[in-house]
């Protein structure tokens, strides 16, 4: 028991540190930082242009799965899928991204594929990870939901065998002293 305590503390320890070591970075870093990150996600929003239709098709096709996601919030079935569908595709990601990049020209009017797949990543799979996000608080509420109906079930038959003892010895009471119970139980 003392070496899991003290496993324990070395975690928390590591884990202390690594968030005092995040925090000065980001101390260091400042607010130029964040007005960087800014910057570059103002300037992909402009580099890329949403009307052409591959595109809106694609972020139509998410906000589809992320739809369906919670409409279909109560199913650990369609959770499942959705969840399976959407780490197959960001899985193949890269694949496509090869792909998209040799055959551009039959579909788009630009390249956006460059070889690191910072645009399949941001527009392809970004939002099928947020999806995911949704249905991993689904399948956790859901799980939670479902723990505190087995609990409360426990604990009911816990209560009902616990009276039934008692009676039981009760009876038992009863008719050591004498008595056949009988009259006990109508007067209760």
């Amino acid at each position: 028991m003392e070496r899991l305590l003290r496993q324990q503390n070395d975690l928390l320890k590591f884990g202390e540190d690594l968030l005092r070591d995040a925090g000065a970075k980001m101390r260091a870093a400042g607010a130029d930082a964040f007005a960087q990150a800014w910057d570059n996600a103002v300037g992909f929003a402009h580099a890329v242009d949403w009307t052409e239709r591959w595109i809106l098709v694609l972020l139509a096709t998410h906000l589809c799965v992320l739809a369906t996601a919670i409409a279909l919030r109560e199913s650990e079935k369609a959770q499942a899928v959705v969840f399976i569908a959407a780490m197959t595709v960001i899985f193949l990601a890269e694949r496509v991204n090869g792909l998209a990049a040799t055959h551009w020209r039959s579909f788009s009017r630009q390249n956006y594929f460059d070889e690191r797949g910072v645009f399949a990543s941001a527009v392809l799979s970004g939002p099928l990870l947020l999806t995911q996000f949704v249905v991993l608080a689904n399948v956790l509420r859901m799980m939670v939901r479902e723990m505190i109906r087995t609990k409360r079930a426990e604990l009911k038959w816990r209560h009902r065998n616990r009276r039934k003892r008692e009676e039981e010895a009760g009876d038992g009471t009863d008719a050591a002293v004498g008595g056949d119970g009988g009259e006990d139980k109508k007067h209760r």
